[in-house]
């Protein structure tokens, strides 16, 4: 008499159909999930280094007699991103603009091999902050800042001189080149028209550090007022995403002066 053979157990087709229906479900729920955590951990950091950034700016000023650092905008005199005559590299820890206190991690990093290179376009390769354009005494346009000295770092705004320190912008998020440079100074009505704009990189908004050295998460045009102060509507531009085009809006804040004017009748505000 023949013994049965054994049947061999296995899956069936329909049994891996739905075992593979089932990954792609949770796949499909999860993933969004370690998405927005790691959304949320690169904002964490992102404050972080702002915070440092004010911190050191603060520092900054009280060895300086109540003055910020100089934004830039004139490559003759060091600005806050330059380790000779001006800048924060003694009050950070990470000295270089492509050191991860300068940059969002969200940001674009430096290509591999390639570091900033002081005096040159890519000085601020790594770089996705920017210092508010307006700290500075006053607002002549750009090379207009006549130093009383040409050889002396040119200061920025005195600490005395602001409206409000905990409203006014000093850095924000700004936009970074395919090769990872950036202004490193710029506001909503810069007129480069390739950068230095406000860049929404948090879920349709920006980190900012307000000159008492707080962080706040805000959307662009609610930090410029909606209309200009001689009258007519205040239109700023910002980019809503790290890669988009720089778009304009109106803006919406209601007081006077706003997040980047560093007092009432600033010269020439919101002009460039």
């Amino acid at each position: 008499m023949r013994r049965a053979g054994r049947r061999l157990s296995g899956f069936t087709l329909i049994e891996l159909l739905v075992v593979i229906a089932v990954i792609a479900i949770l796949a499909s729920i999860l993933f969004p999930v370690f998405a927005q955590a790691r959304g949320r951990a690169n904002q964490a950091a992102c404050i972080n280094n702002l915070k440092q950034l004010g911190t050191a700016c603060l520092m900054y000023a009280d060895d300086w007699r109540g003055f910020f650092p100089y934004p830039g905008g004139n490559d003759d005199f060091p600005a806050y991103d330059q380790d000779t005559g001006g800048g924060l590299d003694k009050y950070l820890r990470n000295k270089s603009a492509g050191s991860t206190v300068w940059r969002c991690p969200a940001g674009i990093k430096p290509p591999a091999g390639q570091v900033p290179t002081p005096g040159t376009s890519f000085a601020s390769m790594g770089r996705s902050y920017a210092m508010n354009d307006y700290l500075r005494p006053h607002n002549r346009g750009r090379n207009r800042w006549p130093p009383t000295d040409r050889t002396a770092a040119l200061p920025g705004i005195n600490s005395s001189q602001l409206s409000n320190s905990a409203q006014t912008i000093l850095f924000f998020e700004t936009y970074q080149q395919s090769d990872a440079t950036a202004y490193r100074n710029g506001s909503p009505h810069f007129k480069q028209n390739t950068g230095g704009e406000p860049t929404c990189m948090h879920s349709g908004k920006m980190n900012v550090v307000m000159c008492d050295s707080h962080v706040q998460n805000v959307f662009p045009p609610e930090t410029w007022s909606a209309d200009r102060p001689m009258g007519g509507p205040n239109v700023g531009m910002y980019r809503p995403k790290a890669n988009a085009k720089a778009i304009p809006a109106r803006g919406t804040f209601s007081r006077v002066p706003d997040m980047w004017e560093p007092f009432e009748n600033f010269e020439n505000y919101p002009s460039q």
